[in-house]
């Protein structure tokens, strides 16, 4: 009888272990053996960014992390996103629309105007800027 089932087998368990270890890192543990289809939008939102996280890469793209989640819950939910993400020191680009969001998660922040960088700078800095402020809250000075 081979033993290479047994090596299989094994590995089952650690990468079981593993993906306990991130349910429990975004804080969605409670949801083990649920199917994604009855979770609530901002658990699969969560969902969907931890299997992402899983892959181990130096990289993460977000695109609209909170789009369809209840206003109560968007700050909750990236509170965990980025809490597990600054642990474990991945790059991470945020592709966002909510200013809220941007302004309250981000270290730099890049506003584009048709594929053309507009501004570039620390949330606060990008905010106070004219042109971006009348671009994007149609906000005249």
């Amino acid at each position: 009888m081979s033993r290479r089932w047994l090596r299989a087998a094994g590995a089952y368990s650690e990468a079981t272990e593993r993906a306990r270890q991130i349910l429990e890192t975004f804080h969605i543990g409670r949801l083990e053996g649920e199917l994604p289809l009855n979770l609530s939008e901002g658990d699969r939102k969560v969902l969907d960014i931890a299997m992402a996280y899983a892959l181990d890469s130096r990289f993460l793209l977000l695109d609209e992390p909170t789009s369809g989640v209840a206003t109560g819950d968007k700050f909750k939910i990236m509170d965990t996103i980025m809490g597990a993400i600054d642990r474990s020191r991945m790059a991470t680009m945020i592709v966002e629309h909510d200013m809220d969001i941007v302004s309250d998660y981000s270290d730099r922040v890049l506003v584009l105007r048709e594929g053309t960088i507009m501004a570039d700078g620390r949330p606060q800095e990008v905010m106070e800027d004219r042109e971006v402020r009348a671009t994007l809250f149609g906000i005249e000075e």
